[in-house]
């Protein structure tokens, strides 16, 4: 893993002279000596099929008020987040490996201690497994069929042609669309779990050609 603890950051603030004068000042922010670092404890470390919308949680060292959290995925860190709680709720994509630490402050964020360990996390796939049609000779009265993940209750279909494409909506893991002979299609299928808010990852592909 080729993570590297994220950088120190820069604060910026104004500042006001005898005169009345105003400017900005631009200045490091600091480590506070003999600080503690948080211990993460949720998602646990290495965890795989973690909900798309998870809440991290970790303890922060006594004395401390606020908190950095950064979450990020191989080789570079994603964005950072700041909170006065001990956790936050975060909205992922599907079928990826995410990393994240955090480090807190007892100052508000003009100094912090150290990191925290780096833990990972994998978010579920939710992918459906295609099973039929595929391959040649496929009747144009055939339905498309696949094996939901348990759970979904909404399912978007995706078939498209060299020249044409249509997304469908279904409940079902089985759908009838509307084919013509002697085409070939490619089918995808993804599911929900909350109707429609959030969606997982799409399946693999399946082809088929329709018989002439």
């Amino acid at each position: 893993m080729t993570l590297r603890m994220p950088a120190p950051q820069l604060i910026a603030s104004t500042v006001t002279d005898t005169l009345g004068q105003t400017s900005t000042v631009t200045q490091l922010v600091t480590l506070s000596e003999g600080a503690a670092a948080p211990i993460l404890t949720a998602p646990s470390n290495g965890a795989v099929d973690v909900p798309w919308t998870s809440n991290f949680t970790w303890i922060a060292p006594e004395g401390t008020n606020y908190n950095e959290i950064y979450i990020g995925q191989e080789g570079y860190w994603s964005f950072a987040w700041h909170t006065n709680t001990s956790s936050v709720v975060f909205v992922l994509d599907p079928a990826e490996t995410f990393y994240w630490c955090v480090r807190s402050s007892s100052d508000g964020g003009l100094s912090y201690g150290p990191w925290s360990e780096i833990w990972s996390l994998t978010t579920f796939s939710g992918a459906p497994t295609l099973v039929s049609p595929k391959g040649e000779n496929v009747s144009v009265d055939a339905p498309l069929i696949w094996i939901s993940c348990e759970g979904a209750n909404l399912n978007e279909v995706y078939i498209h042609t060299w020249y044409t494409d249509a997304y469908y909506y279904t409940a079902d893991s089985t759908f009838k669309p509307t084919l013509s002979p002697g085409v070939v299609y490619m089918w995808y299928v993804r599911s929900s779990f909350d109707g429609g808010l959030t969606y997982g990852a799409w399946s693999q592909g399946l082809w088929f050609k329709t018989a002439s």
